[in-house]
């Protein structure tokens, strides 16, 4: 048990049961624990403390501030005990032993819950953005005494989240505004929306502050890393109006769909000129790959002769393609020509660290999360 652990009774008439409380402990986990192991109705229990210094005095515990008090002034006197009492009220609401929560629903003989469940988890989001339906499920239950289900909660946290943070939809529709707005305002921005057949594949941005910046003050060196984010859509565009398309994407296409995106993650750096060149270059699909394929492989090998040995099967395949490679600056992207030591101290430190600052900023809408990034 930790230091600041302590134990705690909570007796109902001849029953009693121990339990720990934790520094992190919330105030619906003790009360759905406690009515669980007591079997009572967890909507009708009230907990009310006990003061071994004075014994005269009780002390209703009904919320989170409640129970840290609590905790924080038993470690303070240093008492490592805790005694709580548990009550069972009768539920009473105008005469009857229930209550309903719903919204009607608009031009229909209906009722739901959606919009009640949004309306009361606007505040919590607010404070608690990753919160997990789970949890939900269980303030829910103790504060109103309704069992949902996950699906309920779900569309719930959806509609208060787009009460929030705006329309989905339209975050993906303000995308244009936000380009164009880059380039007003930050010159030499490079902003690519990328979309196949009208369907929103891919978002690449790299502001001209930020190159500057790179190219004069940061040493020639990318940190590559990924991380998912938690939209649950993929969108299309069509006339400049993005839609949901459909869930993401099968298992068996993930690691090609990945691999993809780097390729066009890094396109960028490379320089326009060149990526026309390859382009007029109109290459089936399939040579393409083979042909980025042995280009990857020549780009690892650490001595010219094996370099030398891939080199000659991409003039074989296409000439043209040689004379592009051959000319672009090998001492660039080829290991064999990579001037001074390869290699350092190579950790993934600044990577992870960035994870951690957006984190939160993965659950908004993409609007949002890429101003936040961008900040």
């Amino acid at each position: 048990m930790a230091a600041n652990d302590l134990i705690c009774m909570v007796s109902l008439g001849e029953k009693a049961i121990f339990l720990k409380l934790c520094s992190i402990i919330r105030f619906y986990e003790l009360k759905f624990d406690v009515a669980e192991r007591l079997n009572v109705p967890e909507e009708a229990l009230s907990l009310i403390y006990k003061s071994k210094r004075h014994p005269n005095l009780s002390f209703s515990v009904d919320n989170e501030d409640d129970l840290k008090y609590m905790l924080e002034y038993n470690r303070n006197v240093g008492c490592t005990e805790i005694h709580m009492q548990a009550v069972v009220n009768t539920i009473d609401t105008y005469g009857c032993p229930w209550m309903l929560f719903a919204s009607p629903v608009k031009n229909e003989k209906g009722i739901e819950t959606k919009r009640f469940i949004a309306a009361q988890l606007r505040p919590i989001l607010k404070v608690r953005p990753k919160i997990h339906p789970k949890d939900v499920q269980k303030d829910f239950l103790t504060q109103y005494g309704l069992r949902l289900e996950y699906s309920k909660i779900w569309w719930g946290k959806e509609r208060a989240q787009e009460a929030m943070y705006g329309d989905s939809y339209e975050s993906y529709n303000q995308l244009r505004w936000y380009e164009q707005k880059v380039k007003e305002t930050n010159p030499g921005s490079y902003i690519c929306i990328d979309q196949n057949e009208g369907r929103f594949r891919r978002l690449f941005i790299c502001y001209a502050a930020c190159i500057v910046g790179f190219l004069n003050g940061c040493r020639p060196l990318l940190f590559l890393d990924g991380t998912f984010l938690k939209d649950r859509k993929m969108l299309i565009i069509r006339d400049g109006s993005f839609k949901a398309c459909g869930p993401y994407c099968m298992k068996g296409q993930t690691h090609t769909i990945l691999h993809i995106n780097w390729l066009l993650f890094l396109m960028p750096t490379r320089g326009s000129e060149n990526r026309s060149k390859l382009k007029s270059l109109r290459m089936k699909a399939k040579d393409t790959q083979v042909l980025g394929n042995l280009l990857q492989s020549a780009c690892y090998k650490y001595t010219v002769a094996e370099w030398n040995d891939y080199m000659k099967d991409i003039y074989e395949m296409s000439p043209a393609a040689y004379e592009i490679t051959i000319n672009y600056s090998l001492e660039h992207w080829a290991n064999a020509f990579f001037p001074g030591i390869r290699y350092g101290h190579i950790t993934s430190n600044v990577t992870e660290s960035f994870n951690s600052w957006i984190r939160d900023a993965r659950l908004s809408r993409i609007l949002q999360m890429v101003e936040h990034i961008h900040k």
